[in-house]
């Protein structure tokens, strides 16, 4: 549909989110919440003057004022080059899943129960949380773009304790999971591993990543990453773009066409979902850039752009990441002695401008040869994320997906442990 918002307005775009959920949380023996939720609105922006505005409503009908008021608040933007996505060919979405759109409260209890019984197969008390949504997103803009597209999504958490002992299993997905007990059991499982875990001893370690705890690691890289840092000379990667910068093994994509929880035909603001490298064979490749932090830095670049909801102008964000296969089978039996982390505490305090961390280990075993796994707990790993990825690398051939992740398992050597 064509909008006039002045004529003093060169360009618009409207996005429509509207999405609904129901949560369930289980603790302590009793159903503790159930949630439902559901909402729907507009996020518009004009181009006036070549200064971007933003403003949302929550009805078509107070789209025209929404449209107004984005008009007058663009005189606080900044003028630059931007300019709307164009009309694009994009690729056909999958559909939503039919099984999570017609979940209801009935249903997801009764999942609830069989993640339950899993998991009192090993603790009596786990505490579960359940979630499952749809959202249908449409944009149009004055460029003659016109797209839209639904999703479903479900999660699961659960966790468990044995004595001292903690567990804990995660999922997330666009389909139902297909093994819900499993999940259960997994957490129960792990808790009863965990009783009596010791403290590592101090020293330099290979390190075996889980997904679980991969992706703490990676969220200190990411935003070396954004093209908001490059244009600001924030990130050390600013000025290396196509030069090598990590281990010639590794190699990150963001596939918004992969069958993962960031999967969409077009970004939120209407570019065509492609798969684009940030790193080839460690080989900087791309920033990460919507079209208006582009625009700021006056570079072609685009495809990166995300909206948290309507009501929030959009920025730029990636969608899935895909992390290609390496060459090793079982990290365990090929390491030897290695430590695995399934779980972490206290990326949110890494420095992401230098790339130190130090993380506090909540669930790991230490193996050591042919001897069983020992459950090791309370103890930090410190390091550099820069340097751990230009270092020695090991990636399974095997790829798993975690949310919007698809990624094999990554050992990473001279680790330093800290008791």
């Amino acid at each position: 549909m064509v909008r006039e918002f002045g004529k003093a307005v060169s360009g618009h775009e409207i996005f429509c989110s509207e999405e609904s959920s129901i949560s369930l949380t289980f603790s302590s023996g009793e159903m503790k919440s159930k949630e439902q939720s559901g909402e729907k609105g507009y996020g518009i922006r004009v181009l006036k003057g070549g200064r971007l505005g933003f403003a949302y409503c929550e009805s078509e009908a107070g789209i025209g004022k929404a449209g107004e008021l984005a008009a007058s608040l663009s005189a606080y933007s900044p003028k630059t080059g931007f300019s709307f996505a164009p009309k694009a060919a994009c690729p056909t979405p999958r559909p939503p899943d039919r099984k999570i759109s017609g979940l209801g409260a009935s249903e997801m209890k009764a999942m609830l129960g069989q993640i339950r019984e899993g998991a009192q197969k090993h603790a009596p008390k786990p505490r579960i949380m359940l979630s499952a949504g749809r959202q249908t997103i449409a944009l149009e803009n004055s460029e003659g773009f016109s797209g839209s597209y639904g999703t479903s999504a479900f999660s699961a958490f659960v966790e468990a304790t044995d004595g001292n002992g903690y567990g804990f299993s995660y999922f997330e997905g666009l389909s139902l999971p297909t093994d819900l007990a499993g999940l259960g059991e997994k957490a129960g499982a792990m808790a009863k591993a965990m009783k009596n875990a010791k403290k590592l001893g101090p020293g330099f370690y290979e390190v075996i990543f889980e997904l679980t705890a991969l992706e703490d690691v990676l969220s200190v890289l990411f935003p070396s990453l954004s093209g908001e840092w490059k244009r600001k000379r924030t990130s050390l990667l600013a000025e290396k773009l196509g030069q090598q910068v990590f281990n010639p093994a590794l190699s990150i994509h963001d596939d918004p066409l992969a069958p993962a929880s960031g999967e969409r035909p077009f970004d939120d603001e209407g570019t065509a979902s492609r798969r684009i490298p940030l790193i080839e064979k460690g080989v900087l490749g791309n920033f990460i850039y919507d079209r208006e932090t582009a625009a700021l830095e006056g570079v072609d670049a685009s495809g990166f752009c995300s909206r948290p909801n309507f009501n929030s102008p959009p920025g730029a964000g990636r969608s899935n990441i895909s992390i290609a296969a390496g060459d090793y089978g079982d990290l365990e039996q090929e390491l030897g002695s290695c430590v695995v982390v399934h779980a972490l505490h206290g990326a949110h305090t890494a420095n992401t401008t230098t790339g130190d961390f130090g993380l506090e280990v909540n669930v790991a075993f230490h193996t050591a040869g042919k001897a069983a796994p020992v459950p090791v707990r309370g103890f930090l790993i410190s390091g550099n994320i820069f340097k751990l990825l230009n270092g020695k690398l090991y990636l399974e051939k095997r790829r798993e997906t975690m949310g919007d992740m698809i990624a094999p398992r990554i050992a990473f050597k001279g680790v330093q442990v800290i008791s």
